[in-house]
């Protein structure tokens, strides 16, 4: 990837476009659909084959992405002609954290020791989107290693109140004391 190619830059001006024609929705999930071509290993060395004319390319490209906007589709061929399809993944996650900034939608990811049901996700949603002030939609994983108690992760800001991270806080307390 060449210095200075943003997913995060691509992605303001692919949001700026979607909102003034109003097609914000259909942007995200071409993104998305742009995002997981892009992944695809056997794509990705016919996309960066240098002995594969970028004609082919756009067929190809137009052939895997039937139904996209016309401009997605442009973004698409831009991404593979600049050797940037790699950042595919980062575009369509940036798009998609601008478009619930807009809605008033945070993402939280949340580790529990066990599994939380429907009603546990839900009442932590609602508990967080008091925290933030916003609506906040929880993804949750399980990880037995915290012991207890949980770890959120909401944007740039990490609360963690997991069982594991108290008792390393009391070890260090008490070590601290003892010297």
């Amino acid at each position: 990837m060449a210095r200075g190619t943003s997913p995060k830059r691509y992605a303001q001006a692919v949001f700026q476009m979607a909102a003034a024609t109003g097609e914000q929705d259909k942007w995200h999930s071409d993104l998305r659909l742009i995002a997981q071509a892009a992944t695809d290993p056997q794509f990705q060395r016919v996309l960066a084959s240098p002995k594969i004319r970028f004609e082919e390319k756009a067929r190809m490209l137009a052939k895997v992405l039937e139904g996209v906007v016309p401009l997605a589709l442009n973004l698409a061929s831009l991404l593979t002609a600049q050797g940037h399809m790699g950042i595919a993944g980062g575009i369509a996650e940036e798009y998609g954290r601008l478009l619930d900034d807009q809605r008033g939608i945070e993402q939280a990811r949340v580790t529990t020791a066990i599994p939380l049901d429907d009603k546990g996700r839900d009442n932590m949603a609602r508990k967080l989107g008091e925290l933030r002030g916003k609506k906040v939609v929880v993804e949750t994983r399980e990880d037995a290693a915290i012991i207890g108690g949980l770890v959120a992760r909401i944007g740039d800001q990490l609360l963690d109140g997991s069982t594991r991270s108290k008792l390393q806080a009391m070890r260090r307390n008490l070590v601290g004391s003892s010297r």
